[in-house]
């Protein structure tokens, strides 16, 4: 299990590239790889279900984030008080 640094680390990371895979997921919100994946399922079914299109193989960092009930505020917080930014 990662450390509190290295997750708000983590989640900074992807935060900034935008978007992420099933490995990504993994590190975001620390679980195995089949809950990463129904995670990442229920997402992409949410899209379908709107009639837009999904990324292929992976999900944005903002969808992940609302389904995860956090914020982009909240991990740039994190980021910044454990790094003493």
């Amino acid at each position: 299990m990662a450390d509190v640094k290295e997750l708000a680390k983590a989640r900074y990371e992807l935060l900034v590239k935008g978007w992420c895979n099933n490995q990504d997921i993994q590190q975001f919100w620390p679980c195995g790889y089949r809950s990463a994946k129904k995670i990442m399922n229920e997402i992409n079914e949410e899209i379908a279900k709107k009639g837009k299109k999904a990324l292929e193989g992976g999900v944005h960092v903002s969808r992940l984030i609302k389904k995860l009930n956090t914020s982009e505020t909240k991990i740039r917080k994190d980021y910044a008080d454990l790094n003493g930014i």
